[in-house]
């Protein structure tokens, strides 16, 4: 008969606390070994969602026309910029307020 000094008389029958550890200890492994294959099972299909997708959008030839706003030089899409013609130059502008100081300078 045993004595644990912890747990009084141990039982004959049963797996002894080495056995545990070691079953403990594969438990661990194979858990890490399936979180390990999840992430790799993800990575993977990442990659190849990510190659499907870009096949399919379209990529424009041009970016947009942008131009500068002289008062506070900020860049604006020409198609949606206001407009001011001054001694022969066209001049583009982000809003009203903008363009209204422009009209204002000498």
């Amino acid at each position: 008969m045993q004595v644990d000094f912890y747990h009084g008389l141990l039982a004959s029958r049963g797996p002894g606390p080495r056995r545990r550890l070691m079953v403990f200890g594969w438990l661990i492994r194979f858990l890490v070994v399936m979180l390990l294959v999840r992430l790799v099972w993800r990575f993977v299909g990442g990659l190849i969602q990510g190659a499907a997708r870009r096949q399919t959008q379209a990529v424009p030839a041009k970016g947009l026309p942008l131009v500068r706003d002289p008062v506070c030089d900020t860049y604006v899409d020409q198609a949606r910029a206001l407009t001011l013609r001054r001694k022969g130059e066209t001049h583009y502008f982000c809003s009203e307020h903008c363009r209204t100081e422009f009209k204002q300078r000498p």
